[in-house]
């Protein structure tokens, strides 16, 4: 059965949080202290971050790969999903400064450049959460379980079938499994690159 599962990208929507500064130097002082928190990396503060959100639903319908077996009077399955969802959306929170009609035109023009590198970075985070997204949705409709019933009732048997891969499907994702799979690509992505690998030229005045 081709084609199972259905991914649907929500995308990203884009959050401020205001650093105090009239200078470059100074709002690169105040990110120090109040800037963004990375979950992969508590020591610092960064410029950028990027939350990513996967929910897995299971769906209503099920299918019997290899069809029906008949064992001592009973009727034995190995039932899959045939249509589980994956949800994937993200927000990215970047530092701004408080102040940006206070900077010099110099120092606009060198947060602009900046400011573009940072989301340039951030979005391949939201890739990143796709795919593993996409990942996690493939995980899913390959659950199987074993399933054993005395009689042919198509409404029982998918109740059952539903029932045993929902507990199968916590007990793989369940216990923070999602989070730390979104956390490992993240991790990844800026061990790679350095948290990006522009910085802002606070220099200029």
């Amino acid at each position: 059965m081709a084609d199972r599962g259905k991914l649907t990208d929500k995308g990203f929507t884009i959050k401020h949080k205001k650093l105090k500064g009239e200078t470059l130097a100074e709002v690169d002082k105040d990110r120090k202290k109040n800037g963004c928190v990375d979950p992969n990396d508590k020591s610092q503060k960064f410029y950028a971050v990027t939350a990513v959100t996967v929910e897995l639903k299971i769906g209503t319908e099920v299918w019997y790969p290899g069809g029906m077996h008949i064992l001592s009077h009973q009727i034995i399955t190995n039932p899959q999903l045939s249509m589980p969802e994956a949800i994937v959306s993200a927000e990215i929170e970047v530092c701004v400064p408080d102040k940006l009609g206070s900077l010099s035109s110099a120092a606009k023009k060198e947060w602009k450049r900046f400011y573009q590198e940072l989301l340039k970075h951030e979005k391949k985070h939201v890739a990143d959460g796709v795919k593993v997204a996409q990942q996690m949705l493939n995980d899913l409709t390959a659950i199987s379980v074993t399933m054993k019933t005395e009689t042919v009732n198509e409404a029982a048997m998918k109740k059952e079938a539903l029932k045993l891969l929902g507990k199968e499907a916590q007990r793989v994702f369940g216990g923070g499994e999602i989070e730390k799979r979104i956390n490992a690509a993240m991790k990844k992505l800026d061990s790679q690159t350095g948290h990006g690998s522009v910085k802002l030229k606070t220099s200029i005045e």
